[in-house]
């Protein structure tokens, strides 16, 4: 079969593998479209560890199934369109059992702790994989895994409509944040020094931050700068939420926080089995449209193309399987 691999920094090369086997609660997919994401940039640039070169790179992935394992209990069928979930909890684990399967301590990642989905067939467990129905774009599937993590920060932030959130960092990530709240009919503000991401948060219905704007309800923290960290939970109402997203997050000053009774949280990922189903089916319904934040269509004949301009644009690039 035919594949894309990483084989040195920023470096990826067209190859022929052998085809997977389809394992007994396995399914195959025969791959159609794939989205490149932060981690995949990671990985590409090589500041994030994969296994042996050559390495098959891609987490975010949509197939079609092609074969399916003798053990597999889901109500599958040959040809069905599904969305790949990327992150490999063990399923038996005390955070697992808690869903909260982002703590999960045996968590595996496709595509940089096991090969990827850059390739023309590849076996993924059934119960990682989501239908996901013809109607929904390419392009707004393949935004299902950094939507999946947005919907569950919202969802740990339990958000109401016409609460005021304050959202520091307008990246890839606080930009599908940004969608995701306002569809669920929040007021956001935005803060973030670079232009591009300004103006592409307000193109979603946010507003822009100005100094001594206050009276928020929620602040996620997408920056981990300590000064636009500081100057947003002053702008917290009492029993306001703080919800960290990055692991670059500045300290809290806990009196300010015991004072003001503040709600503290951080936000990992997304946690199976909810959010990700959660995720295809409010695609599905049109509650979502992150397919405008996925712009750049690319063959896999330039996917080198592609992960670059990932490197340093905003919008999503992804990649369709045209060989």
């Amino acid at each position: 079969m035919r594949a894309v691999v990483l084989t040195g920094p920023s470096r990826l090369e067209a190859i022929e593998l052998d085809p997977p086997e389809c394992g007994p609660h396995e399914v195959l997919l025969s791959m159609s479209a794939l989205g490149v994401g932060d981690q995949d940039v990671a990985a590409f640039r090589g500041r994030r560890p994969v296994g042996s070169l050559p390495w098959v790179l891609g987490r975010q992935g949509v197939g079609e199934i092609a074969a399916i394992g003798e053990r597999v209990t889901r109500p599958y069928r040959l040809g069905q369109q599904v969305v790949v979930e990327p992150d490999f909890c063990c399923r038996g684990c005390r955070a697992c059992a808690a869903w909260f399967s982002s703590a999960c301590a045996e968590r595996e990642s496709i595509g940089l702790d096991r090969p990827g989905l850059l390739a023309e067939f590849v076996a993924v467990p059934a119960h990682f994989t989501w239908p996901a129905p013809r109607a929904v774009p390419h392009e707004d599937l393949v935004c299902v895994e950094p939507l999946a993590e947005a919907v569950a920060a919202a969802r740990r932030a339990a958000v109401q409509p016409r609460q005021r959130a304050l959202l520091l960092g307008a990246d890839t990530r606080g930009l599908f944040l940004c969608l995701v709240l306002r569809a669920r009919g929040l007021e956001v503000i935005v803060r973030d020094p670079v232009t591009e991401r300004l103006d592409l948060a307000c193109t979603l219905g946010a507003l822009p931050w100005t100094a001594g704007d206050d009276e928020f309800e929620v602040v996620f923290d997408n920056s981990g700068k300590r000064t636009a960290l500081a100057e947003g939970i002053g702008g917290l109402l009492p029993g306001g939420t703080v919800m960290v997203l990055t692991g670059a997050a500045a300290p809290l000053d806990n009196a300010e926080v015991l004072k003001r009774q503040l709600i503290v949280r951080g936000s990992r990922g997304y946690d199976h089995p909810t959010d990700f189903p959660a995720t295809v089916d409010a695609l599905a319904s049109g509650e979502f449209a992150p397919g405008k934040l996925a712009r750049r269509r690319y063959s896999l004949q330039r996917a080198n193309r592609a992960f670059e301009e990932a490197a340093v644009n905003v919008a999503k690039p992804w990649l369709s399987y045209d060989w």
